[in-house]
């Protein structure tokens, strides 16, 4: 009998969150040798395309922000959410963020002064049993003089998906519907 033992969460390396999503797959297709992961794989890449060729077309700057408590972190690209640059496409509001896994603290004055076509925003008080919630958090004059709140871009993504199963296939296909959203007028 041959065991397998493998890690099937996110990897982090330069590969990318595709490249770690396709080894998780082939890990599973090792153990259930009777389902078609392929068909999987191949329908999570056409719904991947669709929303990167939207992305590269409207070419919005955008904040990705994690709210947590009374404070609000980014992250930019090869971070802990690099999956939003690097296979979704984004470009983002600033390249300098700090590329660790837990963001830098920002301001809402920087984030005003960002002026961010879109922000993808997620309430990590909402898995964490926190008191403050993101649209609260975020419900200020700083926020609403930004493009993102005037346009209707602001994004309020499951964090349950980004936060505590990221990895997974069904989670990645999530968070691209989250972010296809933004083009649903």
């Amino acid at each position: 009998m041959k065991i397998i033992f493998s890690y099937l969460g996110r990897d982090s390396s330069d590969e990318g969150y595709l490249a770690s999503i396709k080894s998780n797959v082939d890990v599973l297709k090792a153990i259930y040798t009777k389902h078609k992961f392929s068909d999987i794989m191949s329908e999570l890449e056409v719904k991947l395309n669709e929303l990167k060729t939207k992305v590269n077309s409207a070419n919005y700057s955008t904040l990705f922000a994690m709210a947590n408590g009374d404070e609000v972190k980014a992250f930019g690209p090869k971070s802990r959410y690099d999956v939003v640059f690097n296979e979704f496409g984004f470009k983002s509001v600033d390249a300098n963020f700090d590329t660790s896994t837990h963001g830098a603290t920002v301001t809402f004055e920087f984030i005003n002064s960002l002026q961010p076509d879109v922000m993808i925003v997620m309430d990590r008080a909402q898995v964490t049993g926190g008191a403050t919630l993101a649209k609260e958090l975020l419900n200020n004059d700083f926020v609403t003089n930004t493009p993102a709140f005037k346009e209707n871009r602001i994004i309020y993504v499951d964090p349950s998906n980004w936060y505590l199963t990221e990895g997974g296939i069904h989670a990645f296909e999530s968070m691209i519907d989250e972010c296809m959203t933004i083009f649903k007028g």
